[in-house]
């Protein structure tokens, strides 16, 4: 293997491990900040009672499009009280079927995890927010991943090929 090709693929190598420690922080930034407007709220288990997904419209930092979300109804009892409130999927995506998919996961029924603020009856966060499966975050933290590992891997095997 040339000098050549081995310095641009260390390159590449270094390359990809600063994305991927960028995907990385910036997917933590965001689990974070959730979590930090929601921490001290105690968990219930709720119900869902309906869903829909709704559009949100103008012009959003890096998005001039139509963005959707997902929010449900869920019926949450906290001592001898029953609430009905209202939570959101914890993002939002450019792509209605996906988000639709999202909405499609919780059906009216299906049992859920609730943080509650203590402050104030019905304001909810479903306890899996950002983490959930189909969540842009959850890509972004798999991306990030693959790109640290990925440049590391090259990094540590290019100088020993030759």
């Amino acid at each position: 293997m040339s000098e050549r090709l081995r310095d641009f693929l260390r390159l590449l190598g270094v390359g990809a491990v600063l994305m991927g420690m960028f995907f990385l922080g910036a997917g933590g930034l965001l689990i974070y900040s959730q979590m930090k407007s929601t921490k001290g709220w105690p968990t219930t288990t709720g119900e869902i009672v309906s869903g829909n997904v709704y559009e949100v419209q103008g012009k959003r930092f890096l998005h001039h499009r139509t963005m959707y979300g997902a929010r449900w109804l869920i019926r949450y009892k906290v001592g001898d009280s029953i609430y009905d409130s209202t939570a959101n999927a914890g993002f939002e995506m450019s792509d209605r079927k996906a988000m639709q998919k999202t909405l499609d996961e919780k059906p009216p029924g299906s049992k859920v995890q609730v943080l509650y603020s203590p402050d104030e009856n019905g304001r909810i966060a479903l306890s899996e927010g950002m983490l959930a499966r189909s969540s842009p975050v959850v890509r972004l933290l798999e991306l990030g991943t693959g790109c640290f590992l990925g440049g590391l891997l090259l990094m540590l095997v290019i100088p020993r090929i030759g």
